[in-house]
């Protein structure tokens, strides 16, 4: 069974990556060394139970009290780390387009209004029925 909480707390010990899974096993994304593991001495019933804060705190003690203290914890490959992993992230929403649903059928097949609408605007002004609409819906073809 998947837990979004597991019990066993994979980590690298030269950076300190985790991955948020609760999967056995692999190695580090960014140092390419095998995962080490600590098991979290309480039971899946009382973790499954734990807030994501909770559980987050615990993960914090595990960095702090064994990953950092560990002889092979580097925290210039830890920044290195960090570095990367916000570029990452940077690219990742950047090219990630926000999903918009229809209010109307709630179909996410919907796109921007572009020019031709403006156009239409302009020239029938008030009198447009595209006026204050900024959405398209492709399924029911409808805009909002």
């Amino acid at each position: 069974m998947f837990n979004l909480q597991p019990k066993i707390f994979r980590y690298c010990k030269r950076c300190g990556f985790s991955p948020d899974n609760g999967k056995t096993g692999g190695s580090c994304n960014f140092c390419n060394i095998p995962f080490s593991e600590y098991e979290l001495q309480n039971s899946q019933e009382e973790i499954d139970s734990w807030s994501f804060e909770e559980y987050n705190n615990a993960r914090n003690e595990i960095i702090e009290n064994i990953i950092k203290k560990s002889p092979e914890y580097s925290q210039e490959a830890y920044d290195s780390r960090k570095i990367k992993q916000k570029k990452i992230m940077k690219e990742v929403f950047k090219n990630s387009k926000p999903k918009v649903t229809c209010p109307y059928c709630h179909s996410n097949n919907t796109g921007k209004i572009t020019g031709g609408s403006i156009v239409s605007n302009e020239f029938f002004g008030i009198f447009s029925k595209g006026i204050g609409k900024q959405w398209h819906c492709y399924n029911c073809n409808s805009d909002f």
